[in-house]
């Protein structure tokens, strides 16, 4: 004897035992995000470099000079940037190399020696 199909519940009615529902694919919406972060020199390619830079009113050899900074001498300080003009280091190193994390706390042990940001 064949067993009778049992029918579905409603979208809108109650699921058995007063579960919610699953959403349905037309419900689901991806999170919006409330900001982007900040441009930074390493999410540019070469070209998107010196066009960076000269929006900001440098000449376009700066986006190297920066990226050997930033890239090969590991450096973000503009103190240390002696090859870039004083006048447009602290722009160029405001804009170009944001801040992007802080850390939250900073533990040591070993007397200094392991440090953990």
């Amino acid at each position: 004897m064949p067993v009778p199909p049992v029918p579905s519940p409603a979208p809108e009615d109650p699921a058995p035992g007063g579960a919610r529902p699953l959403p349905t694919p037309s419900r689901l919406s991806r999170p919006s995000r409330p900001w982007q972060p900040p441009r930074h020199l390493a999410d540019l390619d070469a070209v998107q470099r010196r066009a960076a830079v000269e929006e900001l009113g440098e000449r376009a050899f700066r986006a190297r000079q920066l990226s050997v900074h930033y890239f090969d001498r590991l450096v973000a300080d503009p103190a240390a940037m002696t090859d870039l003009p004083a006048g447009t280091r602290p722009l160029l190193v405001e804009r170009m190399l944001p801040t992007l994390l802080t850390p939250a706390r900073r533990q040591a042990c070993d007397d200094g020696t392991t440090v953990k940001t």
